[in-house]
């Protein structure tokens, strides 16, 4: 007997129970999604680098205004792009 099911006479046989192989699965299933977060993680970096996408921590020019104003604390500023009345670009210093 030991024989034939090492030389698969007797067709596929498994030994695990039915409850071993559920958890097996599960977690084959969790790991398959960490993995896939991570390489959802590089592609967005690379699309970022590559410029096909926006970063998405830019904050919005209101944002920018208040972070100026001390609205938002945690930005840092260095200055912000605004238009003169003739339409040039400029950039106003930030008072720290």
């Amino acid at each position: 007997m030991i024989h034939d099911f090492r030389s698969a006479v007797m067709g596929r046989i498994t030994l695990e129970t039915p409850e071993q192989f559920a958890q097996w699965l599960a977690e084959g299933k969790q790991i398959d999604a960490e993995r896939q977060m991570k390489k959802d993680a590089i592609e967005m970096a690379r699309l970022i680098r590559l410029k096909k996408v926006k970063r998405p921590d830019q904050p919005r020019h209101s944002d920018a205004r208040e972070a100026a104003a001390g609205a938002l604390p945690g930005l840092k500023n260095p200055g912000l792009r605004v238009k003169s009345a003739s339409g040039a670009r400029g950039i106003c210093a930030s008072s720290s």
